[in-house]
């Protein structure tokens, strides 16, 4: 059965408009996609496992990949263990073999000497010859011995190439088999083709899509990405950041407490039981706001680090789009204030954060807590997670009321590593738009190998 997302009537299959507030009905595609979305996470068993060719039905598990790995390393070492020794065993015969030849010819290059000056005769000069080292190596030369001995190195020296070339070709099949390298975003991604799926699936009357290429450090940016817009709960980016920035500098502390008060709904575990007068370390409220885009949580950080903080800890940073002037609040009611920052900066605020430029949050915080679990359904069935399903990595947040829908999420697929930012900013009933996860499904196919 079929909600309207505006007020949650039930909707039937062929309602077009919602009964009740009028909102759009989901289309039937959107519905067919959510579906496709949702039976596909309810199957998706994750593993750990190697990465496979695109296309290939099989995917070996991390332990089938490790083992024969390590079973063709062997093999390959065996080979080249044996080679070698094949090769040395025939260079050491070789060798003794022309040794030999070069004594006996010495030898008979020595009689011959002795018996023309008619000195001694060829036995005693067998009896003389240690005495008669010089008169041996002034013997004449006989031609058949030097061919001989022509003939040997020429032999020896097609030994020791032959020897050097198996060398060669066994290092070159030792050498591992890398996946195809993952190609640079700024060279596949075609800008205008994005425009396209804006324009055809989007009703945002400004729309900001920021693409950064972890692995080549490149970017993408369609429209200008520094303009200012509307955050909403993307917000948990600015003050993730504005904390990192402090702990590191020794201002504050993992294990500042910090006591809870209610100020406005939250999400996942803050629901389960009341905590105002509590006092809990900075670490939970921070691992809490990522983890569940919670609500209450972000107003408690932003009172304890102030608006001031924020703004002038992301100004000095150079991210100058982002202007922050309130808290969450439940009514709508802003008092003409609101939260401001651009495509680029958050983009580039989460590059900093997950690639280690703090001590404090690092790359193993992001991985941990930077994506939205239980309790938001939004993520997990629209959004960019649909699009990028057999990603092998997706962290995220996200923000959304009936005028915006912002994203942005760090993804690892087939050995390329990007963070994709959408932002859509617009009129009553935006909130999502299909071109969301178009975008989302053709940056993928761009990027990955």
């Amino acid at each position: 059965m079929q909600v309207c997302r505006k007020c949650g009537a039930a909707l039937r299959d062929t309602d077009k408009y919602c009964s009740q507030c009028g909102a759009r009905a989901p289309s039937a595609s959107v519905r067919a996609r959510k579906e496709k979305a949702q039976k596909k996470k309810e199957q998706k068993e994750i593993t750990f496992r190697t990465q496979p060719e695109k296309g290939t039905p099989y995917r070996e598990n991390f332990e089938e990949g490790e083992n024969r790995r390590s079973a063709l390393r062997m093999t390959v070492t065996i080979l080249v263990l044996m080679m070698l020794a094949v090769a040395g065993f025939a260079g050491y015969y070789l060798y003794l073999g022309r040794s030999s030849r070069n004594v006996s010819a010495g030898r008979d290059g020595a009689r011959i000497e002795i018996l023309t000056e008619g000195s001694v005769s060829a036995p005693d000069a067998e009896a003389a010859e240690p005495a008669n080292v010089k008169e041996r190596e002034d013997a004449p030369k006989i031609v058949g011995q030097e061919d001989a001995g022509a003939e040997d190195k020429q032999q020896e020296t097609a030994v020791q190439e032959a020897a050097v070339e198996t060398e060669v070709q066994t290092e070159a099949q030792t050498e591992p088999q890398t996946e195809p390298p993952a190609p640079v975003a700024a060279d596949v991604i075609d800008v205008s083709q994005i425009q396209t799926l804006l324009a055809s699936g989007s009703t945002a009357t400004s729309a900001e899509v920021y693409i950064y290429d972890l692995k080549h450090d490149s970017e993408v940016a369609v429209n200008d990405c520094t303009v200012q817009l509307r955050l909403s709960a993307m917000i948990t980016v600015p003050i993730l950041y504005t904390a990192a920035s402090r702990i590191d500098a020794g201002e504050l502390s993992m294990d500042t407490e910090i006591t809870y008060v209610t100020t406005i709904g939250g999400r996942g575990e803050i629901t389960t039981e009341s905590r105002d007068g509590q006092s809990y370390p900075l670490s939970f409220y921070l691992q809490t706001m990522v983890n569940y885009s919670d609500n209450n949580c972000i107003n408690i950080l932003i009172d304890f680090l102030g608006l001031d903080s924020i703004n002038a800890v992301c100004q000095e940073a150079g991210y100058t789009s982002i202007w922050m002037e309130r808290g969450l609040v439940a009514s709508g009611d802003t008092g003409g204030l609101d939260n401001y920052g651009s495509a680029k900066d958050i983009t580039l605020m989460i590059r900093d954060l997950y690639t280690g430029k703090f001590n404090s949050i690092g790359t193993d915080f992001m991985k941990e807590y930077f994506h939205i679990d239980g309790g938001d359904s939004l993520p997990t069935v629209i959004g960019l997670a649909p699009s990028v399903a057999d990603a092998t990595l997706f962290l995220n947040q996200n923000g959304h009321v009936d005028t915006r829908y912002l994203e942005s999420a760090v993804i690892e697929e087939n050995g390329a590593e990007y963070i994709l930012t959408i932002m859509l900013n617009g009129d009553n009933g935006l909130v999502y738009n299909p071109a969301v996860q178009d975008i989302a499904e053709y940056v993928s196919t761009a990027v990955t190998p």
